[in-house]
């Protein structure tokens, strides 16, 4: 498990929707961390995500799902 802040977790989850994550203390909401499974291709896409800064997503996301869509 890798530990992600909220705004990775919601990026990998639009890219892989089935990816496992999980959050800890979930009654006390100030405290809370998030972890990602250690998947191959989910992991490479959190490092260019981490590289490049969790903003560049929106339009990244377009692209990849007009790509997937062909």
């Amino acid at each position: 498990m890798v530990p992600i802040t909220k705004e990775e977790k919601e990026v990998l989850l639009r890219r892989y929707p089935n990816l496992s994550i999980a959050r800890t203390m979930r009654g006390d909401s100030s405290r809370h961390h998030y972890y990602c499974e250690e998947r191959a291709g989910a992991m490479a896409y959190l490092a260019r995500v981490r590289e490049e800064g969790v903003s560049f997503d929106a339009a990244a996301q377009k692209r990849s799902e007009r790509r997937r869509a062909r």
